[in-house]
């Protein structure tokens, strides 16, 4: 733990806050993906950065590596779909670096029994400074994935998605999604 003179002295390397800045992105990316209300603390829009307090933020100021674009589009992909907001969602860990949230709506009911709109969302990231090659198993055994909603999303699970942030392109095949994550990257699906 750095001391209260060590914090005051304390710069942070371009390197270190490029890095920072991806790395904030990717928590961004599974803030905006989850359940409940995302909540931004003061800065982080501009990837200000601190410690405690007093030096936990310093007056509002450009920093080298801005996610306020970041950040915009994210709260525009959650707000264009009921699921993204109060669907279900089921967790998936195909590698200790990786992780993937499926959120949903199906029948027209989202999580809290309100009636909504049906969509199917995937959204996966890469925590690792190296890519990862994944496989995604959206049918297999998985205690948090209720039976019935497995086989009401069997049928969408195949076929070409698209991921709404870079428009790259990618392959369900039998509800299984191989996939190359770039390192600190992430994807944001859209499958139905």
């Amino acid at each position: 733990e750095l001391s209260r003179e060590q914090q005051a002295s304390f710069i942070i390397s371009d390197s270190q806050n490029k890095k920072g800045s991806r790395r904030q992105r990717l928590a961004a990316m599974l803030q905006y993906c989850l359940p409940g209300v995302p909540c931004v603390y003061y800065g982080d829009e501009k990837g200000m950065n601190g410690f405690l307090d007093p030096f936990n933020r310093e007056p509002f100021a450009e920093a080298p590596y801005d996610l306020t674009q970041d950040y915009r589009e994210l709260a525009r992909l959650r707000n264009s779909a009921d699921a993204l907001q109060t669907g279900h969602v089921v967790f998936f860990a195909p590698h200790r670096d990786c992780i993937g949230v499926l959120r949903y709506v199906i029948g027209g009911h989202d999580a809290l029994g309100r009636q909504a709109g049906d969509g199917v969302y995937f959204i996966a990231v890469n925590r690792s400074d190296t890519s990862r090659h994944v496989v995604f198993d959206f049918l297999g055994r998985n205690p948090l994935f209720d039976g019935e909603h497995q086989r009401s999303l069997s049928p969408v699970l195949n076929g070409t998605v698209n991921c709404m942030m870079s428009g790259n392109r990618y392959t369900l095949v039998e509800a299984l999604l191989e996939i190359k994550l770039k390192a600190l990257g992430g994807v944001w699906l859209k499958i139905a």
